[in-house]
């Protein structure tokens, strides 16, 4: 073998050693978007932009100051040619926080970053105003759903609000070190809570005014200069005991009926109802008609279930649209309940509202 062959490998062996491996760098980190409620991840909470209003017709602020994202970090294989552990970090906009030890196991982290409004999702690198989008669902809405939505608000899931980023440095082996960064990028989407308008407001300033327009004063009280009188007769003693009332008022009937023989059940839920409400149907397939059913809808913030309609009766073999509004949020979950409904036929009572 000539020199000129020997001298040709070494530079290419040198040349193939100095490059990264590209293949295993790119599978270094991962990152995505932890959301509740997760197992043995009690206090992650939803990123919340609530969305008020200081009138009755239209939103017109922001309520949230600063959003909480939390995010899971892991790592998925070291670079080539690289020695040590990396320095990690995350950032969500002006958030940023430290993640070294992800690497060595799934880590959770949180990272807290004063608001901004969310990316658009039509036109690229431009932001917009939820105060527009709770006004804009509003205007969709008409008759006894607008009037729903003014009285209990709406809370719906926007998707690629924030973009968080995680960030590894790795350093190579060798006498001359180089710093090999990989970064990787997860969509994050925020839970937009148009708050409802109707109902108490809290007021700053309150003042009393009589007919004339005027604020209402009220003149001084004149000091006694005399000692009040004093009774002279003991008070009268009642001799005969209070009347005792003949109709008494019927007691309140029982939560729960004697069960019956039903089978109760949500046939069907779909947002297709007037500017885009919820539309539920529920189905009694038991021979005995089902009575004191009401329908609960499940609060992913608390996790708790709350009643949001009621059906006094279903016949059997009925089916019944429920004619309450419905919360509309994605992912949400109902159950109906019946008071004579037996506790065996439970089991199909929950529906996910796709």
């Amino acid at each position: 073998m000539s020199r000129n062959t020997i001298a040709l490998k070494t530079i290419i062996t040198l040349f193939s050693t100095a490059l990264p491996g590209t293949i295993a760098y790119s599978q270094s980190v991962e990152i995505r978007q932890i959301t509740p409620p997760t197992s043995n991840n009690s206090e992650v909470v939803w990123p919340l932009i609530e969305v008020d209003g200081t009138g009755t017709k239209r939103y017109d602020r922001v309520y949230t100051k600063e959003v909480d994202i939390f995010v899971e970090v892991f790592g998925t294989g070291r670079p080539k040619r690289t020695e040590g552990s990396p320095a990690v970090g995350i950032s969500v906009e002006s958030g940023r926080t430290s993640a070294r030890e992800a690497w060595q196991k799934k880590s959770l982290f949180k990272v807290t970053f004063p608001y901004v409004d969310p990316m658009s999702q039509y036109v690229t690198g431009s932001r917009v105003s939820p105060i527009k989008l709770c006004n804009d669902k509003l205007n969709a809405t008409k008759g006894a759903a607008r009037t729903a939505f003014l009285r209990e608000g709406v809370k719906y899931n926007y998707g690629n609000a924030w973009k968080a980023r995680v960030s590894a440095q790795w350093w190579t082996k060798g006498l001359i070190k180089e710093e090999r960064t990989y970064d990787k990028d997860a969509q994050l989407f925020a839970r937009i809570v148009c708050r409802p308008l109707l109902g108490p407001k809290v007021r700053t300033k309150t003042s009393t005014t009589g007919s004339s327009g005027t604020p209402r004063t009220s003149a001084p009280q004149p000091t006694r200069t005399n000692p009040p009188p004093t009774r002279m007769n003991p008070a009268p003693v009642r001799t005969n005991p209070a009347p005792v009332r003949t109709d008494p008022i019927p007691p309140p009937p029982p939560p729960s009926a004697t069960p019956g023989d039903l089978d109760v059940r949500i046939r069907g839920a779909n947002r297709n109802g007037p500017g885009g409400a919820v539309q539920m149907w529920v189905y009694n397939a038991g021979p005995d008609p089902a009575r004191g059913c009401q329908i609960d809808w499940r609060d992913p913030v608390s996790g708790n279930f709350t009643r949001v309609a009621t059906l006094p009766s279903i016949a059997a073999r009925e089916t019944k649209q429920v004619a309450n509004a419905l919360p509309s949020d994605a992912n949400s979950r109902f159950r109906v309940q019946c008071a004579n409904e037996p506790a065996s036929a439970n089991g199909n009572n929950g529906y996910a509202l796709p």
